[in-house]
C-alpha cells in the first residue's frame, strides 16, 4: 500500500479542517489535541504519532492519554480532565478507525463533529468522547488502519502489511496540517 502525501492533500487537509471548525461554531482560542491509541501497537499508533510529532504552542495543548487498558484510566476522563483544566474550548481527538474490509484501509481521512466512541473497532466500548460526554466541542480526525473479517469462520482484525510505513506517513501528514491550521 503506498501512500504519498502530495502538495494537493497537504494543502487541502488544513482548509478541510479550518472549514470543520467554521461548521462547529468559530475559531478557538485553546485547542487540545489528543493523541488516542495505544502507542506499542503499529496500526492504534496513529493518533499517539500524530500527537508526538506536534509541537505545543500558546494555543495548542497535546497529550497522549495512553489506553485503559495499560493506564487503568478511562481516557475520555483524563482528556476531560486536562481540556476543562487548561481552558481549552476544542478537543481534536485523532485515532485508528476500524473498518469492514481490507480494501477500505489508509483510504480516507475521515472528520466528524459528533466525537469519537473509544475501542468500538475492537469491541471494547468505552465512554465517548463527545461534545456531549465531556462538555467540550470535539472534532474527530481518523483513520481506518484495522479491518475487520470472517476468514474461516473467525472474526479476525486485517491491517495493511507496511502498516508501520502506513501509519508514519499518515501521523505525519496529520502533524503538518494540524500544524498548518489556523
Amino acid at each position: 500500500m503506498t501512500i504519498k502525501p502530495s502538495s494537493v492533500t497537504l494543502s487541502a487537509l488544513p482548509k478541510v479542517l479550518t472549514k470543520a471548525l467554521r461548521y462547529m461554531g468559530g475559531r478557538p482560542e485553546r485547542v487540545l489535541v489528543a493523541g488516542l491509541g495505544n502507542g506499542e501497537v503499529a496500526a492504534d499508533s496513529l493518533g499517539v504519532l500524530t500527537a508526538k510529532a506536534l509541537s505545543p504552542t500558546d494555543r495548542r495543548k497535546t497529550l497522549v492519554p495512553g489506553v485503559e487498558s495499560r493506564t487503568g484510566l478511562p481516557t475520555a476522563k483524563v482528556v476531560e480532565a486536562v481540556a476543562r483544566s487548561f481552558g481549552c474550548d476544542l478537543v481534536v481527538a485523532v485515532d485508528t478507525l476500524a473498518c469492514e474490509g481490507p480494501q477500505n484501509l489508509a483510504r480516507t481521512i475521515q472528520l466528524s463533529d459528533s466525537g469519537i466512541e473509544l475501542g468500538r473497532g475492537v469491541g471494547n466500548r468505552r465512554r465517548a468522547l463527545s461534545r456531549e460526554e465531556i462538555g467540550v466541542p470535539v472534532l474527530a480526525v481518523g483513520v481506518p488502519m484495522i479491518a475487520h473479517t470472517d476468514l474461516y469462520s473467525a472474526d479476525v482484525c486485517v491491517t495493511p502489511t507496511d502498516v508501520e510505513r502506513v501509519v508514519g506517513r499518515l501521523a505525519a501528514l496529520l502533524s503538518r496540517a494540524l500544524s498548518a491550521w489556523r
